[in-house]
């Protein structure tokens, strides 16, 4: 149909932006996008999460937070298959934005996210959680004890 061209000349050109770096540009065409009612987030989310990290970091997570919302985390196993691609769950949407979090430097926002969502089931049972969340403690451990060693307050030492 007419409308399905479209959307294949809007993702291209979408395609084409994010390749020249027309962050602008493609920001306006992905929003575009979204607006068509038959177009699916689930397949294109990586799209717009990589314009947003270039254009509007902020927007980034609360456009993570909304993914984690819209499409809750699958229970028992259950694996959906779309096209012989993984649909995304929010488990995958928790682990991007708990990544986004540690590159902007934002560890202490990031530890207590997920000691909300390391309480609940399929979280809780993730282990990428669990290692981001080690890594996340230990760099934070890290930065105290750096902090105490610059202003001369040792507590305890190894021996």
């Amino acid at each position: 149909s007419q409308r399905y061209q479209h959307v294949e000349v809007l993702v291209t050109l979408i395609h084409r932006c994010i390749q020249t770096r027309e962050w602008e540009r493609a920001l306006r065409g992905f929003s575009l996008l979204l607006r068509v009612p038959d177009v699916d987030i689930k397949l294109c989310y990586d799209m717009g999460l990589e314009i947003l990290l270039h254009t509007e970091k902020e927007k980034a997570i609360e456009y993570l937070s909304r993914l984690i919302v819209a499409f809750p985390p699958l229970t028992h196993g259950t694996i959906l298959r779309m096209e012989g691609h993984q649909t995304p769950r929010a488990e995958v949407f928790v682990r991007i934005l708990t990544v986004h979090r540690i590159h902007q430097g934002r560890f202490h926002e990031a530890v207590d996210a997920l000691d909300q969502w390391l309480l609940v089931p399929p979280f809780r049972d993730d282990r990428q959680l669990w290692q981001l969340y080690v890594a996340i403690c230990k760099e934070l451990e890290d930065q105290a004890r750096q902090a105490d060693d610059a202003a001369g307050r040792v507590k305890w030492k190894s021996k």
